[in-house]
């Protein structure tokens, strides 16, 4: 549908901005410079912010075509 209006995602901008904090939080974890609530905070984002594989090919595609 997002192709149909010539949308690069389906999600909203606050949406998309909720699916980045997640990456910044797992890089912390990786890093080992994160907190205890980081690591709630990362637990519950992944668990509300899941996405049909579709969908997520579609979004790493239309990234990767804002990024070339």
């Amino acid at each position: 549908m997002s192709k149909l209006f010539s949308l690069d995602t389906p999600y909203s901008s606050r949406a998309e901005d909720r699916r980045w904090r997640p990456i910044a939080l797992e890089r912390r974890v990786y890093a080992g410079s994160v907190s205890d609530e980081e690591v709630a905070e990362y637990q519950e984002l992944s668990r509300l912010l899941t996405s049909s594989v579709q969908s997520r090919v579609a979004e790493v595609a239309a990234r990767l075509e804002q990024e070339q």
